[in-house]
């Protein structure tokens, strides 16, 4: 049995182990890039920073009540801000708070509330909490 026989048993094994790594590496280069390419969601932080501070503004401008909080959505649809600032929220019920406590304690300044019944806040002093209920 020599490597040179084109009808070895060895010759064959190594032919089909060659081709059975060729098909495997393929299919990992197209799950790479193909199947597996995250879909980057992205949010403007400062955008929504400034969206709200616009929208209160307005608010009182036309001397209307300051709701205790908005909606990213709403802030959306009042065009406040633009559907691709806010990708990340997609599905999500997101909240910012317009009110907050001047206390020693931090106050929530954004809530996102997920569909498990899970919610997320960002605190005035910068830190994030997960919530369960």
């Amino acid at each position: 049995m020599t490597m040179s026989d084109p009808d070895s048993p060895v010759r064959r094994m190594t032919i089909a182990i060659a081709a059975a790594v060729a098909i495997m590496v393929a299919a990992g280069l197209v799950y790479l890039l193909v199947v597996s390419k995250e879909t980057v969601t992205r949010f403007n932080g400062a955008a929504i920073v400034a969206a709200a501070r616009d929208y209160t503004r307005d608010l009182q401008a036309r001397k209307q009540l300051l709701p205790k909080s908005v909606s990213l959505e709403e802030l959306v649809t009042q065009h406040y801000l633009k559907p691709g600032e806010i990708e990340a929220f997609h599905g999500l019920n997101a909240m910012v708070m317009l009110t907050g406590s001047s206390g020693a304690t931090p106050s929530v300044v954004m809530q996102v509330h997920f569909p498990d019944g899970g919610d997320i806040v960002l605190l005035s002093d910068g830190s994030v909490q997960q919530v369960s209920h």
